[in-house]
């Protein structure tokens, strides 16, 4: 993919001196420090060992980037050679955008109303809404040649049903629906963390380990009213001592930290890794809740999956992971390149997730790719997950 980098540079420049950002005054893109905030808990957290040294949190460096919030940017985006190239590769044409917002009789948000985009009253896209009554559907996701057609949509509730005949695309119409009732939003949280362990990883993975039981020790403390749920799928590739290795979600985070804590790096080998069984066993091999507040599986790599046939199985997870309401929510480290970029960003917007990239400031882990993106904030990686956990359950 080198070969495309400049042509790939060259339109991402482009696009930023074209593009307004959509963030508050306070996203700005740093290239150095004085964009990180910090208190006690950012550095004196939780620690761990990598190679026989104490490793603190609050060290590796991150910054977010939501598509859904700069719509207008992601849909330039086509204009840049390599996300074209990586589009069809990876057949994800996230461009036809249906947005819901449902609220209660109290004008209050509806968390897990079940919402069916439809093509002659068959459903082609399901979500459910989030903790503000958000969801976001797609029409011909996996579909190069994309073509206007009419839908209409079902929004369900408990035994509650709302049919919309007709609906909007994004541009930025949002479908609003009124249910007559009124709801109560539920308490349950599952936080799932989906790592790759394979030998690429190393320079980095001992260092995320301290920032992910970090943020498991202190996401408790500061939502005491609601009740958390932690799992893990850990994975390789083929060939190695194992594929997959999962930790079932469980009320108790200090299971999980033990689990997260006796993981090492090893394996690998090619560039390509089995994203696709990781995905399989995060989605359908967990036991995700059904009535959640919010259901987030974080996904944290530096290589993209291996091609055909996985490909079609990563379209079908991305698929089934939107009808169960779970958010894809891609961390990527040193190592990965545009293509895996365009992919992860892809796989957040499919599930009304965001993308969370490392960044190079804090001198941890191997090179890392300039984002393809507009301005943003450098935050410690701790701080910045503890803040989208809590854009999601609040």
């Amino acid at each position: 993919m080198n070969r495309l980098f400049i042509l790939g540079t060259f339109f991402s420049l482009l696009l930023f001196s074209c593009e307004e950002s959509m963030y508050d005054s306070d996203g700005t893109k740093d290239t150095g420090y004085s964009g990180l905030t910090g208190d006690e808990s950012s550095t004196g957290g939780d620690s761990g060992t990598g190679n026989g040294d104490t490793i603190q949190s609050g060290q590796i460096t991150a910054g977010e980037w939501n598509d859904m919030k700069n719509w207008d940017f992601w849909l330039n985006l086509q204009q840049n050679t390599e996300f074209n190239t990586a589009t069809r590769s990876w057949t994800f044409f996230p461009f036809q955008r249906y947005c819901f917002q449902v609220t209660d009789a109290n004008h209050q948000p509806v968390v897990n109303c079940h919402i069916q985009l439809k093509k002659n009253g068959t459903a082609v896209w399901e979500s459910k809404t989030d903790n503000r009554g958000m969801a976001e559907l797609w029409n011909q996701l996996f579909i190069a040649e994309q073509t206007e057609e009419p839908l209409s949509a079902t929004a369900s509730y408990q035994n509650t049903t709302i049919d919309l005949e007709t609906v909007r695309s994004y541009a930025p119409d949002t479908n609003k629906v009124t249910l007559p009732l009124a709801t109560t939003p539920p308490t349950q949280v599952d936080i799932h963390f989906m790592v790759d362990a394979t030998g690429s990883m190393g320079d980095e993975l001992e260092y995320l380990k301290v920032e992910l039981k970090d943020v498991i020790s202190r996401i408790n403390t500061q939502y005491p009213n609601l009740s958390f749920r932690y799992g893990s799928v850990f994975y390789r590739d083929k060939g190695d001592e194992y594929l997959t290795r999962k930790e079932a979600f469980n009320t108790d985070k200090e299971v999980l930290l033990s689990f997260i804590n006796n993981q090492f790096a090893n394996g690998g080998g090619d560039y390509p890794e089995a994203v696709h069984d990781a995905l399989s066993a995060s989605i359908f091999e967990q036991d995700w809740g059904t009535e959640n507040k919010a259901s987030l599986c974080f996904v944290l790599l530096d290589a993209p999956p291996h091609e055909e046939p996985q490909v079609i199985s990563i379209n079908q997870y991305t698929q089934a992971a939107a009808a169960k309401g779970i958010k894809l929510i891609p961390i990527t480290a040193s190592g990965i390149d545009h293509p895996t970029e365009f992919l992860t960003r892809s796989l957040a917007l499919a599930t009304n997730g965001t993308y969370i990239f490392i960044t190079g400031h804090s001198g941890i882990g191997g090179e890392h790719l300039e984002p393809t993106v507009g301005e943003y904030q450098v935050e410690f990686l701790n701080q910045l997950l503890i803040r989208v956990i809590g854009e999601n359950i609040e």
